[in-house]
């Protein structure tokens, strides 16, 4: 029978999960609720990808503990009953979030073992929001693992420890430019390279796009990188990553937007496969807000696809990359685009930027999320082949397939949403991406 606590001291244990193990003392006092999630922000991070960044927090009462969910993506659980307020705890008590199992026991029926100490597991929520303090474990901030300092081989960049396995590669970490330290590369592409970087005079991590040294003279490549930071500085929007400023250290230009940990959608399904509908319609609704916001201030992305939509710990997405991003509307006479040349990601791209006689608008983007999502839910794009000139042939002449001949669950719905967002001719297309967004809104 559980029982209420008495006058001991209490902690949490991980029974169950990736952190299988870890421990840590629960508030003993009316200060701060104590949070749980999978940011290093938490009072007791847990590395579980099924957890939100701030999912649940507990706090100390006259009558005790008591613990609430955070609207976290998948749910809060008491002995295997779900709570959304606060829910009292009591001593062999069973907190489930994601795939993480968690005990509440006394430190009497539960002895402390003598590494790591019990003076360690009190201090690790601190040490996690003041990283770099130098007391007892620290949290590797690229692979989230504990580190114990005193016995495994650290380097420590700006205000963080890493373990030597993430950084030993890095040749660029603990490079200085302007107000920020680089950590570690993000990902790079033909244009330049990302990098997570901490800005010491904000105190905050922020991402950094480094236009490649070769085209530090390129007018061409230069004008595009810094129009990219222009849009981006311009267009505020919940979905839309965030473009905070550019500048440059030498001949070098960079750019620094808000840092997302997490994944890109690409990465998501390479790993876990075509995605459920309940992730997918509410993503491809945020998407297409996001384009009409864009559209309604003449902007068009021209390369909408996975590897520019950035998922975060919650699975909130953010549209990122403007660097070929266009006048709402152009021809092939008003574009600097070099005549002949196509832009943008083929397996994505709509007909008309195909063909450089003929102007491409908004409707464009609406055809790149309308194969992104296709993509999202059956698990590969609407045309899709290695052989370069069948894949433009598909893209210029054949009907787009029915998403419910690769996937028989999916609703019959979605077939008529793909078929028009899909259309060879624009016109026949959704005409703004917030119709587009009310229509994904009916299979939701």
């Amino acid at each position: 029978m559980n029982t209420p606590f008495a006058d001991q001291s209490i902690i949490l244990k991980i029974e169950m999960g990736p952190d299988q193990g870890r421990r840590a003392f629960l508030p003993d006092s009316e200060q701060s609720p104590w949070t749980l999630g999978r940011s290093i922000e938490s009072s007791f991070p847990i590395l579980d990808s099924q957890i939100s960044s701030h999912h649940s927090e507990i706090r100390f009462t006259e009558s005790g503990h008591q613990i609430r969910d955070l609207s976290s993506r998948n749910g809060t659980y008491v002995n295997n009953e779900k709570i959304f307020d606060w829910h009292p705890l009591s001593v062999d008590d069973v907190i489930r979030i994601g795939t993480t199992e968690l005990s509440v026991k006394r430190t009497s029926d539960h002895p402390t073992p003598p590494t790591p100490s019990s003076e360690s597991i009190e201090l690790s929520h601190t040490i996690l929001t003041d990283p770099g303090s130098g007391k007892g474990p620290e949290r590797c901030p690229r692979c989230l693992q504990f580190i114990e300092i005193e016995s495994t081989p650290v380097r420590r960049v700006s205000c963080y420890v890493f373990c030597s396995p993430c950084i030993e590669n890095e040749d660029a970490a603990g490079r200085r430019m302007k107000n920020l330290t680089l950590l570690y590369e993000l990902g790079r592409g033909a244009i330049g390279v990302v990098y997570r970087a901490r800005h010491e005079l904000l105190e905050m991590d922020v991402a950094v796009k480094i236009l490649h040294s070769q085209f530090s003279h390129d007018s061409t490549q230069r004008e595009r990188f810094l129009r990219e930071a222009r849009i981006g500085m311009s267009l505020v929007h919940p979905h839309i990553l965030r473009v905070h400023d550019i500048d440059h250290d030498g001949d070098q230009l960079f750019l620094t937007t808000e840092y997302i940990p997490g994944q890109d959608l690409s990465h998501r399904i390479l790993e876990q496969g075509p995605q459920p509908l309940e992730f997918s319609i509410p993503l491809g609704i945020r998407m297409a807000q996001a384009l009409h916001f864009g559209h309604s201030h003449e902007v068009i992305h021209r390369d909408v696809k996975p590897g520019n939509i950035l998922l975060d710990e919650n699975d909130i997405p953010r549209l990122a990359d403007f660097n070929i991003a266009r006048a709402a509307q152009f021809t092939p006479a008003s574009q600097n685009t070099p005549q002949g040349v196509v832009i943008g990601t083929l397996r994505y791209m709509a007909p008309e930027q195909l063909d450089v006689n003929r102007p491409v608008d908004h409707r464009a983007d609406l055809y790149a999320l309308g194969a992104t999502l296709f993509h999202t839910l059956t698990g590969e794009p609407p045309f899709n082949t290695d052989n370069r000139l069948r894949l433009i042939r598909d893209v210029l002449t054949a009907a787009p397939p029915l998403a419910s001949d690769r996937r028989p669950d999916l609703p019959a719905a979605l077939d008529q949403i793909f078929q028009t967002v899909l259309a060879q001719d624009p016109s026949d297309r959704y005409p703004s991406g917030s119709a587009f967004a009310e229509a994904l809104a009916y299979i939701g």
